[in-house]
Formats: structure tokens, sequence, C-alpha cells
């Protein structure tokens, strides 16, 4: 699911649960009904979406059903060098979150979402 608009932020959201995914999409839109927000649910079609367009965002779930997060955040940087990434998911231990921030990743938002902290965050990255 897309909804583009010319000046507007590209963002990939990757996320294998499509309420949670409907429910970030219609929180972020609620804010910036210009931001562009494509969907995907696996490693595979996040990206073959990165093949054929650009993002100026990332957002992963690390549990994904062919891969996890790190896998997608990899992709990412490899054709969006300079766009930040962001994921989520519910694992929080220590090692994990430096698994995480070694990987490159700007921030780990713990589930459940703080929808109000992502929105900032997110807000905060897409600034023009």
């Amino acid at each position: 699911m897309t909804y583009p608009e010319a000046d507007s932020a590209r963002l990939l959201l990757v996320e294998d649960d499509e309420h949670l995914a409907e429910l970030i999409m219609l929180y972020l839109w609620s804010d910036d009904s210009d931001l562009q927000i494509e969907h995907a649910t696996r490693v595979s079609d996040a990206t073959k979406a990165m093949a054929n367009k650009e993002f100026d965002l990332l957002i992963s779930d690390y549990d994904l059903p062919d891969g996890n997060g790190l896998d997608v955040v990899k992709a990412f940087y490899t054709c969006h060098k300079s766009a930040p990434a962001i994921m989520m998911s519910a694992r929080n231990d220590p090692s994990f979150r430096s698994e995480v921030i070694q990987a490159g990743v700007i921030n780990l938002f713990e589930k459940p979402l703080r929808l109000s902290e992502l929105q900032a965050q997110i807000r905060s990255l897409t600034r023009t």
C-alpha cells in the first residue's frame, strides 16, 4: 500500500502484522497526510521495493517470516547509504540492543509501541 505525494518523505515500513502496520500508517498519516509509506510484510518484499524505489527512512520489525530486521537493514544500507533505519521488536535485552545499534539502526522501539514516540522520531528524521 502506497500513497505518493510529490515532495513528501518516503518511508518503507516492514511489518508482518497487517493490523499493526495499518495502525502505524494511520497514526503517522494523522500527523502528516503527505507522508509516502510503502508497506512490506517480508524481507524479500522489502528488498524488491528497495531495488525499485528511493526511501528516506526504513522502519522494520525484527521478527519476519523469511528472515529478520537486520537482513532488511543490511539490504537497505546497500541501496540507501545515507537514509536512517529504525527497528521495532518485543526483544529488549542488552545484547540484542547492542547488535541492532552495531548494525547502524538509529533507534530501537520496544513493542508494544508508543506510537507518539515513533511519530516524533520519524518527524525529526524526515524534516526537510
